[in-house]
């Protein structure tokens, strides 16, 4: 996979799945895979699961699932909003 141009808003994580998608997705795959790398915008929601604390209460998870899955705003902790 051809390096992608640099975006502050892609994680290692991203970079390294990305590099492993290579070895095994066709040419034109990787072509749209480079293109959402690209393009990525920032996503609140996934910075907050990024800074998730191990010991999150139950309310503040599910909170933060909600948030992800139907794209709302801050899943902060209880009573931030």
């Amino acid at each position: 996979m051809a390096p992608v141009a640099f975006n502050p808003y892609v994680s290692d994580t991203d970079l390294a799945l990305a590099s492993v998608m290579s070895r095994v997705l066709s040419q034109s795959v990787l072509h749209a895979v480079r293109e959402v790398i690209r393009t990525k915008q920032p996503d609140p929601v996934a910075e907050e699961f990024d800074q998730l604390a191990d010991d999150a209460d139950e309310q503040t998870r599910a909170k933060l699932a909600d948030c992800r899955a139907t794209g709302g705003g801050s899943a902060g902790p209880p009573g931030r909003e």
